[in-house]
């Protein structure tokens, strides 16, 4: 499955994990081969608050 935040396409098959900076208002979602991401990459989206990102994820996990 895909999602889009802001023109960006993620293929949530391929996430390994993700990580929320609540400081910066960013989720970090890490793609690769293992957990340390060694050879992997990783997409940040920036947020203007906590309450965005809380928006994003209950409708990102009602989709997947």
């Amino acid at each position: 499955m895909f999602i889009m935040y802001d023109d960006i396409y993620i293929n949530t098959d391929n996430i390994n994990y993700a990580k929320i900076l609540s400081e910066t208002s960013q989720v970090i979602f890490y793609f690769g081969p293992t957990k340390d991401n060694e050879e992997g990459a990783s997409v940040t989206l920036q947020f203007g608050d906590i309450y965005q990102i809380t928006e994003f994820l209950e409708s990102f996990h009602q989709n997947t």
